[in-house]
């Protein structure tokens, strides 16, 4: 459900942009686009949740950072095809998984570790895309 509540904002911080303002960099390369939070955060939540229940899903963590696009519906796509694949790896859990090790980068968690910090890590990039959404709409106004 956190997830889904988090999926749903990112739709609305992308909604109804054009090319521009999907691609739009609030500090030039040291930002984040909307787009490229919106691939990202799908990469982060399927990657993730399908490592704990034992699956590998291909993920290029760099690309998704040079990502970039003039139309977010095959992004938006994406991100609904996520959330089936996510809620049916859930429901396959079990208490084994929960309890299993993994290692993200210096990071250990058990299962039920890495499913939380996936919602955190989520909710951080969905936070992001607000702000930039609040800080596009300002910079668009002012123009």
């Amino acid at each position: 459900d956190q997830i889904k509540a988090a999926d749903n904002d990112l739709r609305n911080a992308v909604a109804s942009l054009s090319g521009a303002a999907l691609d739009w960099r609030p500090l030039g390369e040291e930002t984040s686009s909307l787009y490229i939070l919106a691939v990202h955060t799908i990469g982060v939540q399927r990657s993730y949740i399908a490592r704990v229940v034992g699956r590998t899903v291909e993920r290029d963590r760099a690309e998704e950072f040079r990502s970039h696009g003039e139309d977010i519906t095959p992004i938006m796509a994406q991100l609904d095809q996520a959330e089936k694949d996510i809620e049916a790896w859930l429901d396959e859990i079990t208490p084994e998984m929960l309890e299993a090790r993994h290692t993200i980068g210096p990071q250990e968690f058990s299962g039920t570790g890495l499913l939380a910090y996936t919602v955190r890590h989520v909710s951080e990039h969905v936070g992001h895309a607000g702000m930039t959404r609040q800080l596009w709409d300002h910079h668009a106004a002012s123009a």
